[in-house]
């Protein structure tokens, strides 16, 4: 007789622990990143329309509004702090906490490190056998590739974006990860002070950054703001809204909707007032990342705890599939996207408008379909179970995907 191991949930273990519309957030963020860079590959072209008598660039929310990595940033602290959140009397192994991380985040990453270098030389030599001209693109140093081997390469001005610009914030996620068990340590001692502590902290480290470098090249300052105590504002803020969703859904009554609408106007309006420069008030404090942090916080929330006849674009529909393989997604879009662009603009004479159009679908199509071959090789295979709740009787539902596969 074969027996199956099967995670076994119940239904409110599940509301508590399983939570679609995440994945769909996360799909939509992997998609804002994407634009962002096709539209720069494009070479960062405007499209003017005119609307009641004034003239406007209807791709400003592209370049100028908030950015999908933001959201990623605060993803990751939701997501991390779920377990605990939703259940903060289970023991919390620190062992396997990093064993997970590992086998969760390395296997692919390593993948795409290895797509990013090797994909220009395949192309040059495929173009080559059809009678195209084309030259092959210098090799990454030793320094380069160990660098990002070992998620340092955000530590030195030469390597931050050496091999794949987007790979930047893999190492601050790093930084997150190796940093989080602190995080679990303060909230197991101070609670909510921990979240808010956290927050605090980052943003004083921001203002006495951007103070001492005031007149320092702004590069410095960006790989300041890339480190894990720049960001923690973002990362603290996914923690707290991890916090208020699970008290939320412990809740018989559905959040009211006076609340509900109100955090998500708030979350409108911080994530409206990111767009521009003219409502950072001060030089020295980081409005934008603090903005962006609790708008996608309030985000968050609101979506976890809308009416279920809201979420239904998250939950049904392409994006919760789309948010299942975003991490590759994300890991291969920007060099495959570079060289779809490049082949539209030499060989096809597209650029600008055109070349953006094609960027976005024909580009999004094709990066969609590596993407989903490299999850199912590299990513799905090093995906496991989490947390297996042990209730004798828990109804089985065998269809579940874990928790693991969308965090």
């Amino acid at each position: 007789m074969v027996h199956l191991k099967v995670r076994p949930v119940t239904d409110r273990a599940d509301d508590l622990r399983r939570l679609v519309e995440l994945d769909s957030i996360r799909g939509a963020a992997a998609l804002w990143v994407y634009a962002y860079h096709v539209w720069q590959f494009a070479g960062s072209p405007e499209w003017v329309v005119s609307c009641f008598g004034a003239q406007f660039n209807a791709l400003i929310p592209v370049h100028d509004g908030p950015s999908g990595v933001d959201l990623f940033m605060v993803l990751s602290g939701f997501c991390l702090f779920w377990p605990l959140a939703s259940n903060g009397e289970k023991p919390w192994d620190w062992r396997e906490y990093a064993a997970r991380r590992v086998g969760r985040i390395l296997p692919a990453y390593y993948a795409a490190i290895a797509y990013a270098v090797l994909l220009p030389v395949g192309l040059v030599f495929f173009a080559r056998q059809i009678g195209w001209q084309a030259n092959l693109q210098p090799i990454p140093s030793l320094w380069q590739v160990l660098t990002h081997l070992t998620l340092t390469h955000t530590l030195f001005r030469e390597t931050w974006d050496g091999i794949t610009g987007a790979f930047w914030s893999m190492g601050l996620e790093a930084q997150f990860y190796a940093v989080f068990p602190l995080l679990v340590l303060a909230w197991r001692r101070f609670h909510v002070k921990a979240i808010l502590g956290a927050g605090l902290l980052s943003l004083l480290f921001r203002v006495g950054a951007a103070i001492y470098m005031k007149d320092s090249d702004p590069l410095n300052g960006f790989l300041v703001s890339i480190t894990f105590l720049g960001r923690w504002m973002q990362f603290a803020a996914g923690m707290a809204a991890a916090l208020w969703v699970s008290g939320a859904l412990r809740k018989k009554k559905p959040v009211g909707r006076v609340l509900w609408g109100g955090m998500a106007l708030s979350s409108g309006i911080l994530l409206v007032g990111a767009l521009a420069d003219r409502f950072a008030f001060s030089s020295v404090l980081p409005w934008r990342d603090l903005q962006l942090a609790c708008g996608y916080g309030l985000l968050l929330c609101a979506v976890c705890s809308a009416p279920s006849w809201l979420k239904i674009p998250f939950t049904r529909g392409p994006l919760p599939s789309l948010g299942r393989i975003s991490y590759s997604f994300f890991l291969i879009h920007q060099p495959t996207a570079w060289y779809l662009m490049e082949l539209f603009r030499k060989k096809w004479g597209v650029s600008g408008l055109p070349q953006l159009a094609l960027g976005y679908t024909v580009g999004t199509i094709i990066t969609l379909i590596i993407s989903s071959a490299f999850y199912r090789v590299f990513e799905k295979p090093f995906l496991r179970s989490r947390w297996p709740l042990k209730t004798p009787q828990a109804r089985v539902l065998p269809a579940q995907k874990s928790y693991q596969e969308v965090s």
